[in-house]
């Protein structure tokens, strides 16, 4: 699908629990090889920062600009002759560092970004159980800093602060990095509103390998939950919501909040523990619909286009990226956040709607993740930007 090939560094700073970014990292690098790319993958990993020892008393200096990184990517993309070094995450072992390294080479950069760690130190704009903008909007992370909103301490909160302004400062964001990739376009605000040039910036939808055939499995009288356990994922209206329903809810996931939904199993609501996915898939495809819960603001949810891809109908928060991705009664059902009475209102909704009216919105959901989620459509935009 290129016009050339060629030679690509993937970069990942892994997360200590493995997520949807992860998955969507191993997807790119199996799409641009079996596109005739030569891809190499780098990985760094932050484990070491949850030992003690001295990584962990190193790491307020070196996730300010690490050195290493610096010299460890350089010389891996000059002795593999590297065109384009492509990021996903890179906090807090990788560091922005990488990006002058790859310049330093003559290799063109590229970030893709999943989360706004660029925007604030807990990444995803929650504290308190709510959403916060705090930081945002004061152009300054004190509010995180006196919140303690990374690892919940002030020195690692300072620490990434530090580094944050830092390579601002240094025009890192502004002169190392040459293109961006947003998932949504609240993203995209945030970086013109940071500096960054609009003709740098790329939208692009996250994608499935292989989106399944459409599926004879029968539906079953029940709902489903995937992902994480954890406050920000929603989970404490899902419970309330479902304790009062007396309906069947199937969660599948892990998480801090565990405990509770332990706690709160009943005839009705079932705890299933973490899933491999392909068994996630054949839940999916049973349930009579995926309930997304996230009070957070997120990328582009995985789980909603595995759902989507499946024909299967997701009743999910509305939020300023979610409501891009569901057209309200048409391709899946919206409500607000976190009263459990609009997700009470939303299954009370779906449970009114005819067979037919249930079919097409089914229909819809798998033609657009059929038009928008495919690995050829990312094959597509991906080129677009490599050849820019």
């Amino acid at each position: 699908m290129f016009v050339d090939k060629k030679r690509i560094l993937i970069l990942h700073n892994t997360y200590l629990q493995k997520g949807g970014e992860d998955t969507v990292v191993l997807n790119e690098i199996e799409s641009l090889k079996k596109n005739g790319h030569t891809v190499f993958y780098k990985e760094f990993s932050n484990e070491s920062f949850n030992k003690k020892g001295l990584a962990s008393l190193l790491f307020p200096f070196s996730i300010l600009f690490n050195w290493y990184s610096f010299f460890e990517v350089f010389f891996f993309l000059r002795k593999n002759k590297i065109t384009i070094l492509h990021a996903h995450n890179i906090f807090y072992k990788a560091t922005p560092a990488v990006f002058w390294a790859a310049t330093w080479h003559g290799a063109k950069t590229i970030l893709t970004i999943h989360n706004y760690r660029l925007f604030c130190l807990n990444s995803y704009f929650f504290r308190s159980n709510q959403l916060c903008f705090d930081c945002l909007h004061q152009h300054s992370f004190k509010s995180g800093l006196k919140n303690k909103c990374f690892k919940n301490s002030y020195w690692a909160s300072l620490s990434l602060a530090a580094s944050l302004r830092f390579n601002n400062w240094i025009n890192t964001w502004q002169n190392k990095i040459d293109h961006f990739i947003v998932m949504n376009e609240f993203t995209k605000e945030l970086l013109m509103q940071s500096g960054i040039k609009e003709n740098k910036i790329h939208f692009k939808h996250n994608f499935i390998m292989e989106i399944p055939e459409e599926s004879t499995v029968p539906k079953k009288d029940f709902y489903l939950f995937v992902g994480r356990l954890g406050v920000e994922k929603g989970i404490n209206h899902l419970l309330t919501a479902f304790v009062q329903l007396h309906k069947p809810l199937f969660i599948i996931g892990d998480g801090d909040l565990s405990a509770l939904v332990q706690e709160a199993t009943n005839e009705y609501i079932q705890w299933l523990g973490p899933k491999y996915k392909q068994e996630v898939f054949h839940y999916m495809q049973q349930c009579k619909a995926l309930i997304f819960t996230s009070i957070c603001i997120e990328g582009m949810p995985l789980t909603i286009i595995e759902a989507q891809s499946l024909g299967t109908i997701p009743i999910v928060a509305k939020l300023v990226n979610t409501e891009k991705m569901i057209a309200d009664g048409v391709d899946g059902l919206l409500y607000e956040p976190p009263n459990h009475l609009g997700l009470l209102d939303a299954i009370h909704r779906f449970e009114q709607l005819s067979p037919e009216k249930l079919l097409a919105m089914s229909n819809n959901a798998r033609n657009k993740a059929l038009k928008y989620y495919t690995e050829d459509a990312h094959m597509k935009l991906i080129s677009e930007i490599y050849n820019k």
